[in-house]
């Protein structure tokens, strides 16, 4: 009867390795992942976001000063490139509200 539990103690302790290190590969897969997606990453992300749209649009505005491109071509452009903004500063000030802070 000994000779069976300790036979069961090393099948145990064998499989007990392999599984604890997938565990903690796994966890820490986990953590990565919940770190991007936490809330104040994403609202830094939008927030950036919204300051290169404004940045590209900004950048339109001295292409047409410049003569670089046909007021239509820019109109059209710049309207795109104010509409990206727009949006994404709506979502990050509609996050900021609906998103609790950590």
């Amino acid at each position: 009867m000994a000779d069976c539990a300790n036979q069961i103690a090393i099948i145990q302790s064998s499989e007990y390795q392999p599984a604890e290190t997938a565990f903690r590969d796994l966890h820490a897969r986990q953590k990565a992942v919940l770190d991007k997606l936490a809330p104040r990453v994403l609202l830094e992300r939008l927030a950036a976001s919204a300051k290169e749209a404004e940045a590209a649009s900004d950048a339109l505005v001295a292409g047409v000063s410049g003569g670089h491109m046909s007021v239509e071509a820019w109109a059209e452009q710049y309207m795109r490139a104010r509409t990206a903004y727009h949006m994404r500063d709506l979502k990050h000030h509609a996050a900021q509200q609906s998103i609790p802070q950590t």
